[in-house]
């Protein structure tokens, strides 16, 4: 069985902690679910999670991101609507 592009680590990048891409070597499954497969030479890199995307795919949300409309209740930290809030 070939490798997916999962199985492929390439290290390249500047240092600086931003996101490295390269040419995919293997056809695979982007992990935004743009719908689109990644085929061998689409330009691709890892995300947050570990999970190889398109460079152009947005990527998914967490739901540990915050939106801009979220607000942190200061006695529970959690996020409002909360159980301090009577």
């Amino acid at each position: 069985m070939p490798p997916t592009c999962r199985d492929v680590l390439v290290l390249q990048g500047d240092g600086e902690g931003e996101a490295v891409s390269f040419r995919a070597q293997y056809n695979g499954t982007c992990a935004a679910n743009c719908g689109e497969r990644i085929h061998e030479g689409d330009e691709i890199e890892k995300d947050d999670d570990g999970e190889w995307r398109h460079v152009e795919c947005v990527v998914k949300p967490s739901k540990f991101d915050m939106r801009p409309t979220d607000v942190v209740c200061p006695d529970c930290y959690c996020i409002r609507p909360c159980r301090c809030i009577d």
